[in-house]
């Protein structure tokens, strides 16, 4: 799942808190994607998942 949603680079980094930036937008945006596959769904409803 990290090598299909191109996180590679953030594999081993700290995601953040409102206090520590961690990493950045597109990959909390794609690292929340990944959670939600690896408990796989039977529907997962995406808005924008390419943006």
């Amino acid at each position: 799942v990290i090598v299909q949603l191109g996180l590679e680079k953030c594999a081993n980094s700290v995601v953040g808190t409102e206090f520590k930036r961690g990493i950045s937008g597109g990959e909390r945006k794609r690292t929340n994607i990944g959670m939600e596959l690896v408990l796989s769904p039977n529907v997962l409803f995406l808005d924008e998942p390419t943006t």
